[in-house]
């Protein structure tokens, strides 16, 4: 009878779904549940959940919540939690990671809980942490909203995270034309963000010099939270390696594989057992 209730049992199967155009990139999600219905719903909770923090976030936009911040004003709850944290880590990586490319000076200054002063300086934005809390904000937001969505899977530009009890196949690109991965991890209830210059080319700076960085042309950073994993690979791009090895050391669940300029790859201390938990993975 039990072997007879699991045949008849329904099948959970992974929907997926692709969108270009996505905060400027394409966008990859995955619903593990037994009902197409419910993932199409979920798909569109999340697409416009990705379009009202794009209306906080955007430094394209001029209306934003954002690029319409002048002086003192309260700010949504999401603003308030990314700016925090993006404070934080710059004190924590002495100006290597700073919203503001071309000087390493707070921008803003925290006056109550929800309270900000837009201080007097060069022009910020957010970009190099909000993709993270975007990502993290839909994972979060589907989790709790559909229960019955076993497995959840966020992709937006490569910043990726992963909800649910088994662990996903995730490969790390060494560029962006398509060639076998550098190597493939499994993640679980993590997130996944890759910087550098192998990707991208020369666009990212160092906060304290204002100078563009080549020294780790690929790292990426697997964390918590896909806004962690955002901040600490581009602070990790922008430190010397021995540098950044010892920041990831120093976090609670990061890992990180660097390569330097001849091609070299630098693992973390627990980077194996990613790579050995993507033989499990799905």
């Amino acid at each position: 009878m039990n072997i007879l209730k699991a045949l008849r049992r329904p099948k959970v199967i992974p929907y997926q779904f692709h969108y270009e155009g996505i905060l400027g990139t394409s966008a990859s999600l995955r619903f593990d549940c037994i009902d197409a219905d419910l993932a199409e719903e979920a798909c569109e909770r999340s697409f416009e959940h990705i379009a009202q923090l794009e209306e906080i976030f955007s430094s394209y936009n001029p209306k934003s919540t954002l690029m319409e911040w002048h002086g003192i004003q309260p700010l949504p709850r999401e603003l308030c939690s990314v700016l925090d944290h993006a404070e934080e880590w710059r004190i924590r990586t002495g100006g290597a990671f700073a919203p503001g490319v071309t000087h390493p000076n707070a921008c803003w200054e925290k006056l109550s809980d929800s309270t900000y002063r837009r201080l007097d300086v060069p022009p910020f934005t957010l970009n190099a942490i909000a993709k993270g809390a975007i990502v993290d904000g839909v994972a979060r937001l589907i989790e709790q909203a559909y229960p019955d969505i076993s497995q959840i899977v966020v992709n937006i530009g490569g910043d990726l995270c992963v909800r649910g009890a088994k662990p996903v196949r995730a490969g790390v690109q060494s560029s962006d034309d398509g060639a076998s991965p550098l190597t493939v991890i499994g993640l679980c209830n993590q997130a996944i963000a890759t910087s550098g210059t192998a990707r991208r080319g020369l666009h990212i700076r160092d906060p304290r010099t204002a100078k563009p960085v080549s020294h780790t042309p690929l790292v990426s950073v697997v964390a918590p939270t896909a806004q962690l994993a955002d901040i600490l690979s581009t602070a990790c791009s922008v430190l010397t390696i021995p540098e950044s090895l010892a920041l990831i050391a120093s976090t609670p669940e990061a890992e990180a594989i660097l390569v330097d300029a001849d091609g070299q790859p630098f693992r973390s201390s627990g980077w194996m057992q990613l790579e050995r938990q993507a033989r499990t993975a799905c």
